[in-house]
């Protein structure tokens, strides 16, 4: 695997729409095990036009070359089983101050994931009131008291209406890639509807999660709870 390069200057939207997360991922991932430096500069320029498509149906047949994965494809469908493999790469991969910061995570939480940032923008966030009734539904499920720990780019005192007892606590901002392995170790997640983040965790964690009736289903590989 070539390796990324994790910050792009000219990526100026999250700034357009005013969001907390500008998506510069400079030292959150090392590079370790990935081509670089020179050679991955030699490789590029060796296949400048010859990028081979991920679903190329002669794929097998090429003896060289760069296969470019690009787009959201059949979404989770092509790599259903891999969750496992994805997850420990990430791990491997990501700062050792993120991987900290996961262990101080309680043993067991209910994951609330609240959108709003460009969601707010586009008018995809979902009420407030719909996070409340899944917490409760969470807490059901769960069957013994654990901390609701809320992540979120909304701003401070949009989410205050959620916090109903000491047990709510919403997470201070922390690197996206943080927030998304912090919200896969849920031992139930509350998910925003339309956000590919939320079942990016639920991806990776393969818990029970609870998602809006009135927004778009999450996708059908997961183990959803519609409320």
């Amino acid at each position: 695997m070539l390796a990324p390069k994790w910050t792009s200057y000219m990526r100026v939207g999250p700034w357009l729409r005013c969001e907390r997360d500008k998506r510069y991922y400079t030292g959150q991932f090392t590079n370790d095990g990935y081509i670089k430096g020179l050679r991955r500069w030699w490789i590029l320029m060796s296949n400048i036009g010859r990028g081979i498509k991920e679903n190329d149906s002669s794929l097998r047949e090429i003896d060289s070359g760069i296969v470019v994965f690009r787009g959201l494809g059949n979404y989770f469908n092509d790599f259903a089983e891999d969750a496992e493999i994805v997850k420990q790469e990430l791990l491997r991969i990501v700062s050792p101050n993120i991987l900290q910061a996961l262990d101080r995570l309680p043993a067991k939480f209910i994951g609330v994931h609240i959108r709003a940032g460009d969601f707010v923008s586009t008018g995809q966030n979902m009420p407030l009131d719909y996070y409340m009734r899944g917490i409760e539904a969470a807490r059901e499920l769960v069957k013994e008291p654990v901390p609701v720990l809320i992540f979120s780019d909304a701003k401070q005192g949009q989410l205050d209406c959620l916090m109903q007892s000491a047990e709510v606590k919403i997470m201070p901002p922390a690197p996206a890639i943080h927030d998304v392995l912090a919200l896969s170790r849920s031992s139930i997640l509350v998910g925003t509807n339309h956000s590919s983040f939320s079942e990016w965790a639920v991806f990776l964690g393969k818990m029970q999660s609870i998602w809006s009736r009135d927004g778009r289903p999450p996708c059908n590989l997961f183990d959803s709870i519609l409320v």
